[in-house]
């Protein structure tokens, strides 16, 4: 089976992302991240109900404490995404301008053989023996072959010419892990 395809800093970028927010570690930080901020919700609801509202308890602080809650836990459970996309959407940015990306963007291609694949770029050729696949994981748009915890060989899915290459390339791959 072979492949060609060409990679722009997008499908860089969209791997970059992908790996930045599916990483166990990544995960377990946003987690730690979002149990803070509800913590932090709940402490700042406290004291403002007994430094603001330290009278008795009827419907309108009821009602003032509710939307304060629901507020902050909005703000703990949904923001960190925004923040953590963001500030990872920067260091890609960053990544990328800073080296040479020369074997990284550009005409690729690909042989997938039995036990083994060849990867060449314009500068470079590449044979990965299957045992080297670490693990493949894919979203809507790509495959993204690991070779290690922080690189991968990324593969748009509209490279291949029909559905039955792309079902054909996952069989090759799941034997290989």
């Amino acid at each position: 089976m072979e492949l060609t395809f060409e990679l722009t800093k997008f499908d860089v970028k969209a791997f970059y992302m992908f790996h930045f927010w599916y990483s166990m570690d990544k995960k377990k930080y946003r987690t730690k991240i979002k149990i803070l901020m509800v913590l932090l919700a709940l402490l700042i609801e406290t004291l403002f109900y007994f430094l603001v509202m330290a009278s008795p308890l009827n419907l309108m602080s009821i009602l003032i404490l509710l939307g304060l809650g629901l507020l902050l836990l909005w703000y703990g459970l949904i923001v960190p995404k925004e923040y953590f996309l963001s500030v990872s959407e920067k260091m890609v940015n960053r990544i990328i301008k800073e080296g040479k990306n020369q074997d990284l963007l550009g005409k690729h291609h690909l042989e997938i053989m039995d036990d083994h694949m060849v990867f060449q770029t314009e500068n470079s050729k590449s044979t990965f023996s299957n045992r080297m696949i670490e693990k493949i994981l894919q979203d809507e748009d790509y495959f993204f072959l690991y070779l290690n915890a922080m690189s991968a060989i990324i593969i748009p899915k509209n490279s291949f010419l029909q559905t039955s290459d792309k079902m054909k390339f996952m069989q090759i791959m799941k034997s290989w892990v």
